[in-house]
């Protein structure tokens, strides 16, 4: 008695987009797919299929295979309708399959990102830690996969030279995926706060000392400069020095930092991204007003 062992016959089955949810793809754009591996006989008898699963965009092969327990990306890089199938490779109890093919019509509108606001003004006092920040968010359209990369910056609007703010990206970098369908970035504006009248007095140094004492011993008659007067402007050079915080250190009181320039400024955040066919929208700004 002869008897032929044959694998079991495997069915894949491909199903329409998990992503986006709008179901409308721009060129550039791309959606996720998930595909199934089933068996020809119902109820499904036999080991868990493994093996890996290759997609197809008009018969060409996009990216790798992959493992088929989770949705994969596929992308479409210009305008006009194309034909998406997977392929199951098999394994040692199942044979390979290909699925059903799903049609996928893209867009003549490029897939892209807009970047929003959480606000459009923003006013505070130089050196302030609150209040000084503000958020920007991320969304896709039209099936955008990929990084938007933001940058800052700040410009002055008056006339003249200034010494500008600073702003910072808490997240630069918003990935945007199946997972992540959407993200923000927290931008913090860094400014200095103008010189208190303490903070003034402050910065009395040695070099000033030195230059008062002289001046006093100046005004002292050439006559009268006598041991006792040379000693007690020595006394006064000493104390000054003391008060200016260098007494028995050997340096001097360091210079505040220059305050941040009064006025109107404009705030402007930019975006690229490495995606394919994709061109990034235009930037976003804020209408920024140091007290």
């Amino acid at each position: 008695l002869s008897y032929a062992v044959i694998k079991g016959q495997s069915v894949t089955t491909l199903e329409g987009l998990s992503y986006p949810l709008s179901q409308s793809i721009g060129a550039g754009g791309g959606g996720y797919y998930v595909a199934t591996i089933g068996s020809s006989i119902t109820p499904m008898t036999g080991p868990t299929p493994t093996g890996t699963l290759q997609f197809y965009v008009n018969g060409v092969a996009q990216g790798t295979p992959s493992a088929f327990s989770s949705p994969q990306p596929v992308i479409f890089p210009s305008a006009g309708t194309y034909t998406v199938t997977a392929a199951y490779s098999g394994d040692s109890y199942w044979q390979p399959s290909t699925s059903n093919a799903i049609s996928q019509t893209v867009l003549s509108q490029p897939a892209t990102f807009k970047m929003t606001t959480a606000t459009q003004t923003l006013s505070f006092a130089g050196g302030a830690t609150t209040g000084n920040s503000y958020s920007v968010s991320v969304t896709p359209s039209l099936g955008f996969l990929g990084t938007a990369n933001l940058t800052c910056t700040v410009s002055y609007n008056g006339s003249g030279t200034a010494n500008a703010p600073t702003c910072t990206l808490g997240n630069p970098s918003i990935s945007i995926s199946l997972n992540a369908q959407s993200g923000s970035s927290l931008v913090t504006i860094n400014s200095v706060a103008r010189p208190t009248a303490s903070s003034r007095l402050q910065s009395w140094d040695r070099p000033g000392a030195i230059t008062l004492c002289a001046l006093v011993l100046w005004l002292v008659p050439v006559r009268r400069r006598s041991w006792r007067a040379l000693m007690g402007v020595m006394v006064l050079l000493v104390g000054l020095t003391a008060m200016s915080g260098c007494g028995g250190k050997g340096s001097s009181t360091p210079s505040a930092p220059v305050a941040t320039t009064p006025g109107s400024y404009t705030m402007t955040i930019a975006a690229t991204t490495t995606a394919a066919a994709i061109t990034p929208p235009a930037p976003v700004t804020i209408a920024l007003t140091i007290n």
